[in-house]
């Protein structure tokens, strides 16, 4: 067996082509020199689909799945904008028609409810049939991600139309919470807070009214049902602007 040269090992005046010779065992085998395989090569390129071998799979790049609906974020909408919201699993149950989208009524929910003007084929009469079908005792209005009012009904009975209609005009007639108002852009705030100022014993203050962050959109434009659950109707409110219809 040869070992490489060491600097020892090479004298100075013996030439490059003297190698020490090392002393082998008795019996020994002797071991002919062999040189190493090559290094592999590693590609320049990067590798494509083409020009594997037989046994490689190409793999096909694959896109990140989209998150589910219900992961999707929705922020909150400053009039007149009315937000569009995934449907959930409330598809079996439908709104009254004078409570569907495009109602045969006029209703400003900035009034009182007794202004309610329902248009032929349908009476006045209709507005204590059951608001949804089928019917339900618990109704939840969501009213542009911001105000969320509920409706029960009766012991024994269902959500009428007329309550459903009551309580959205009495529920946007209450005086709105700081952390409501505090959800519209500062823009917004001021403008309601000019616009709602009353005078209190010689001082100034502010009575907000849920319905005053609506700006020009209250005319009531019908119900969405978005979702059913544990026998609860949830759904949002459609708005329009007055003179729009």
């Amino acid at each position: 067996m040869h070992y490489p040269n060491t600097p020892s090992s090479s004298g100075s005046g013996s030439g490059s082509s003297h190698r020490s010779r090392v002393p082998q065992a008795p019996n020994a085998p002797y071991m002919n020199p062999r040189d190493l395989p090559p290094s592999p090569q590693t590609p320049s390129t990067v590798l494509s689909g083409r020009g594997l071998p037989p046994s490689t799979p190409y793999m096909h790049s694959v896109g990140l799945p989209t998150p589910p609906a219900q992961y999707v974020s929705h922020g909150l909408m400053t009039p007149p904008t009315t937000p569009v919201r995934p449907r959930g699993s409330g598809a079996a149950t439908q709104m009254h028609a004078l409570l569907s989208v495009q109602p045969p009524l006029y209703f400003d929910i900035s009034r009182s409810p007794e202004e309610i003007q329902v248009y032929a084929p349908r009476s006045s009469r209709s507005l204590s049939e059951s608001a949804t079908q089928p019917g339900t005792t618990c109704v939840v209005i969501n009213v542009i991600d911001v105000f969320a009012i509920q409706v029960r009904a009766q012991p024994g009975a269902s959500v009428t139309v007329a309550e459903v209609l009551s309580h959205l005009a009495h529920g946007m007639a209450r005086q709105a919470e700081q952390h409501e108002i505090s959800c519209f852009p500062p823009a917004v705030q001021d403008h309601v807070i000019a616009r709602c100022q009353i005078s209190v014993h010689g001082r100034k203050s502010s009575f907000i009214k849920r319905v005053d962050l609506l700006g020009p959109r209250v005319i009531f434009a019908g119900l969405e049902v978005t979702n059913v659950a544990a026998g609860v109707v949830y759904c949002d409110v459609r708005l329009l602007a007055r003179g729009s219809r």
